[in-house]
């Protein structure tokens, strides 16, 4: 399943640390892997730079509710 976030635009300057939240709430208890993709383009000026960096792979146990 994949779940995509809208865009987000900021304007920073010099070295910068982004930190980004999100909460999934699964419907099922279960195992799954899972791993994020953050897509971004840097634009200076005229130029355009794209990159694409993923999370490694993680496997989580969702326990129900009532455990």
């Amino acid at each position: 399943m994949a779940i995509h976030d809208m865009g987000l635009v900021r304007t920073v300057s010099g070295s910068i640390l982004v930190e980004e939240d999100y909460i999934y709430n699964f419907k099922e208890p279960g195992t799954y892997i899972i791993s994020a993709v953050a897509e971004f383009s840097w634009i200076q000026g005229d130029e355009r730079s794209s990159y694409s960096l993923e999370t490694e792979l993680k496997r989580i146990t969702v326990a129900s509710k009532s455990e």
